[in-house]
C-alpha cells in the first residue's frame, strides 16, 4: 500500500504520468481535499495510490476521511463541508458503493468527483455504479483543462510556481469521457423518472382497491 497524506506533494512526473487522459496506467492516482464550504483552507488533503493486491485508492481515502471526520468535524447540520476527488480513473462499481455509503453516513458532506479517464464504462456493473452515484447527488465529471490546472497547482510540488503543460489530445479525450458520462447521466435520470412513475401508478392502484 502506498499512501501519502497531509504534508507531501506529488512530483511533476507522477502527476503527468497518472493524470494524462490520453494514455493508460496500471494504477489509480487520487488527489483529495476536504474543506468547510465557506472556507478556502483545506482541513485534510493529500493523495493516495491504490494497493493493487488489496485496497483501491478511493477506499484508502474514504477510510482516512471517516476517521478524520468522526474525530474532528461536528455533525451539526449548520456546517457543511465539501470533498473534492481528482481521480486518474473513474470509480469502479465497488468504489461507487463505498462512496455512496460514506455519503449517506455524513449527510452534511458533499462530494465532487473529477476523473481524468473513465474506467471500464462498457461494463454494466460500472455503469450501474456510476448511475447510483448520480442518483445520490454525488457530482461526477470529466476533468477539463481548468481542472487539470487546479489539481496541478494544488497537489504538485512547486506547482504554484510552475506552469501546467497540457499534452496533445487532452481536449479531445476530455470530450470523449465527458460525453460518456453525460449519456449515463441521461439514462440515470430516465430510470429515476420511470421508477417514480411506476410507484405513483402502483400507489394509485392500491388506493382504488381500498
Amino acid at each position: 500500500m502506498y499512501k501519502l497524506l497531509d504534508s507531501r506533494y506529488l512530483s511533476k512526473e507522477k502527476f503527468y504520468d497518472g493524470f494524462n487522459n490520453a494514455s493508460d496506467q496500471h494504477y489509480t492516482l487520487l488527489c483529495f481535499q476536504l474543506k468547510e464550504d465557506s472556507k478556502t483552507i483545506f482541513k485534510l488533503w493529500g493523495y493516495a495510490i491504490n494497493d493493487q493486491k488489496k485496497s483501491h485508492a478511493e477506499e484508502l481515502v474514504i477510510d482516512e476521511m471517516e476517521q478524520y471526520i468522526a474525530a474532528n468535524i461536528s455533525h451539526d447540520l449548520g456546517k457543511c463541508y465539501n470533498i473534492t476527488y481528482y481521480l486518474s480513473y473513474g470509480p469502479c462499481s465497488r468504489c461507487c458503493r463505498k462512496i455512496i455509503d460514506f455519503h449517506r453516513l455524513f449527510n452534511n458532506v458533499s462530494i465532487d468527483i473529477k476523473m481524468s479517464k473513465s474506467y471500464c464504462f462498457q461494463l454494466p456493473e460500472v455503469q450501474n455504479g456510476v448511475k447510483n452515484l448520480l442518483k445520490e447527488n454525488i457530482s461526477l465529471t470529466a476533468m477539463d483543462k481548468a481542472d487539470f490546472v487546479t489539481c496541478f497547482y494544488s497537489f504538485v510540488e512547486g506547482g504554484h510556481l510552475a506552469t501546467f503543460e497540457p499534452w496533445p489530445d487532452l481536449e479531445s479525450h476530455y470530450q470523449k469521457f465527458s460525453e460518456g458520462l453525460q449519456t449515463l447521466q441521461v439514462h440515470a435520470i430516465l430510470l429515476y423518472a420511470f421508477i417514480l412513475h411506476f410507484y405513483s401508478v402502483l400507489q394509485d392502484m392500491i388506493f382504488r382497491t381500498i
